[in-house]
């Protein structure tokens, strides 16, 4: 994967995270009429403030839902139509690690989460850490980015991610954030230290990782891949890093897949380790619409 400079994009979100309810309240807006979040009655439509409704029209883009033309796309269509989407109103925790995936492969509308997911990686670190790490990976890239706008993501990625058990975080910041329940992130006890635990979370299943390995080998045109070409290679999108497993989760999730799909999937052993071995293209989408879980 290429890594674009003039693509990366910061500051966009008015610092609100994607709260319950919006995919569908705004999907259901835009389909009406494409020119809403322009529209100066858009808020009451909507029912939410100015700079919420600017952070719906960014959110319905940056997790795939509408792509950069203005069009819904498959994903957005499948998962979430009224009448004939998976899920509707995002009421199934699978449907929280799609539109993760969907936000952390997504290198330009969502950098940041692209970055902290795919590259910087570390299971334990302190604000200083991940800002540091960051101006970094921006000056590799010739990146300028405002400090002001930085913090501001930053804070927003920590905020939408930290989970419901740490304990230093007032209840009502979780009021309307879906994404606390996916226990990805923790803060420790004296506010100093962030801890991204690796381990099998419930919801990872075979179903989410056929879907996710059925999308990149449609966007890459995938034959034959090493297995550490979805952990460890550098500026690409990493299952382990996105999900926070570790290989051996990962191995027995896809010999899983392999074992209930073989006519799309298997894998094998060789000198270099495992590879994945993609027989035929898929729809993802088969995979969440499947009965053979």
């Amino acid at each position: 994967m290429m890594i674009d400079p003039k693509q990366l994009t910061f500051g966009r979100n008015e610092t609100f995270f994607l709260r319950y309810g919006w995919v569908a309240k705004g999907l259901a807006a835009y389909k009406t009429n494409q020119k809403i979040f322009n529209e100066p009655h858009a808020p009451l439509t909507l029912g939410v403030g100015k700079n919420m409704v600017l952070s719906i029209r960014y959110w319905l883009k940056a997790y795939g839902i509408v792509d950069a033309e203005g069009e819904i796309t498959e994903f957005g269509e499948k998962l979430f139509d009224s009448e004939s989407g998976l899920d509707p109103y995002s009421e199934d925790e699978l449907t929280l690690w799609l539109l993760h995936w969907q936000l952390c492969k997504n290198p330009t509308e969502g950098t940041l989460y692209f970055w902290f997911f795919n590259i910087f990686k570390k299971a334990n670190f302190t604000l200083s850490q991940l800002e540091k790490d960051l101006d970094e990976w921006l000056a590799k890239y010739d990146k300028a980015v405002s400090a002001n706008t930085l913090k501001r993501d930053r804070a927003l990625l920590l905020k939408t991610y930290l989970s419901k058990s740490s304990e230093e975080i007032a209840p009502e910041d979780f009021l309307d954030n879906p994404f606390s329940n996916l226990n990805l992130l923790n803060l420790s006890r004296d506010e100093r230290t962030y801890s991204c635990p690796v381990k099998l979370r419930s919801g990872i299943s075979p179903k989410l990782i056929g879907f996710c390995l059925a999308d990149l080998q449609r966007e890459e045109a995938l034959t034959r891949v090493p297995l550490d070409f979805f952990i460890d290679e550098k500026e690409q999108v990493s299952l382990t890093g996105i999900f926070k497993i570790d290989r051996d989760n990962l191995t027995i999730l896809v010999e899983e897949l392999a074992i209930k799909f073989p006519d799309f999937i298997s894998m094998e052993d060789g000198i270099e380790g495992k590879s994945i071995i993609f027989h035929k293209p898929i729809d993802p989408f088969f995979f969440l619409e499947s009965k053979e879980q």
